[in-house]
């Protein structure tokens, strides 16, 4: 059983890093210096990710839109946005629907592909 798959950007990404377990889906960006809210807005927007499975079915996980009420996602159950003084911003999305890890093929996020990697 799969327990935690990363996944690396196939084109330029504002997401350094990508780490997908069954229940979560958790995403890094550079963040803007210090004091830069707008900058720091914009890195944790939201995101949408789209899951391909090995048997060519599709599954979008985020829409990018999460003004609605329970973000108007088909699957994120909460979700948790932190920064840190080094520079990095951390979006963590809970999910209401296990992602199958060992049936998934590929990961498209804002529409760049990420390939995966076990780690």
């Amino acid at each position: 059983m799969t327990e935690a798959v990363t996944a690396a950007a196939e084109g330029e990404s504002r997401f350094t890093e990508v780490r997908l377990t069954p229940m979560t889906i958790s995403l890094t960006a550079q963040a803007p210096a210090p004091g830069d809210h707008a900058a720091m807005e914009a890195a944790l927007t939201a995101p949408e990710i789209v899951l391909t499975y090995r048997d060519g079915s599709t599954e979008t996980i985020l829409d990018g839109d999460w003004s609605q009420a329970d973000f108007g996602q088909p699957g994120a159950l909460a979700c948790n946005q932190t920064g840190t003084p080094g520079g990095l911003a951390q979006q963590t999305y809970l999910l209401s629907l296990p992602i199958d890890l060992a049936a998934l093929e590929a990961v498209t996020i804002d529409g760049i592909p990420y390939r995966l990697e076990t780690p």
